[in-house]
């Protein structure tokens, strides 16, 4: 009797499978004792068991908050990158950047607001050109929408041996309205970090956001870099 021949494993599909698996699993365990954390210091907040002083409230506000934050980032685990996800290539910020900041009105009546560009080298990343467009436009749509009329956005690119960072900083006119969009904020902070790079947002003096990719090596691409400078 012949012996059916199985073919062989797919290994590189195999362990993405097991990847997929893993993530789920993982997204999954984590929900639950952060449910239970979140419900306990809200119980604590409520007084439930006697009242606080200032002190402990905040630092309770500020427990509560940073469980928010880890929940976020435990959801973001199923976009985990996949050979679908992106579209590699090396991507000049620059021309990202440039591209987005003519995208913005900023010589319109309405929105006289002021951009200040500080940027120099390649700055060459490994990314998806499209999807980092997408999220510096939504960045600065969102600083000059904080900003208003009469206010300032402020951009400055820096380049290290690692890293590249860039800075977003507006400053609202006194008395306007401010408004932040947390959608486009989200997106594009997940954005970044699907890249492997970082991103933070601060609202407190105004509206400060700080995202930084994996500088990709000139050696690396030496043909690219040769290009822009």
């Amino acid at each position: 009797m012949e012996r059916e021949l199985t073919p062989p494993i797919d290994a590189s599909k195999a362990i993405r499978q097991v990847q997929s698996h893993w993530l789920s699993g993982l997204i999954h365990e984590l929900g639950g004792p952060l449910q239970v954390a979140r419900g306990y210091a809200r119980l604590i907040l409520e007084e439930r068991e006697g009242p606080l002083t200032s002190t402990q409230r905040r630092y309770l506000n500020a427990v509560l908050e940073n469980i928010a934050k880890i929940g976020t980032l435990s959801r973001e685990l199923q976009y985990f990158p996949s050979e679908d996800t992106l579209a590699l290539d090396r991507v000049s910020l620059r021309m990202v950047l440039d591209k987005a900041v003519r995208a913005i009105p900023v010589s319109s009546p309405q929105n006289s607001i002021r951009i200040v560009e500080d940027s120099g080298g390649a700055l060459l990343v490994l990314g998806d050109s499209d999807q980092l467009g997408i999220a510096v436009q939504d960045l600065l749509s969102v600083a000059a929408e904080f900003a208003g009329p009469g206010g300032e956005v402020e951009i400055s690119v820096r380049e290290d041996t690692e890293k590249i960072a860039l800075r977003i900083l507006a400053s609202a006119r006194p008395n306007s309205a401010a408004k932040i969009r947390r959608p486009e904020l989200l997106n594009a902070c997940k954005t970044w970090r699907l890249h492997g790079g970082s991103a933070s947002v601060d609202e407190g003096d105004g509206f400060h956001v700080l995202c930084e990719l994996p500088r990709f090596r000139s050696f690396e691409c030496g043909e690219v870099a040769s290009a822009y400078r």
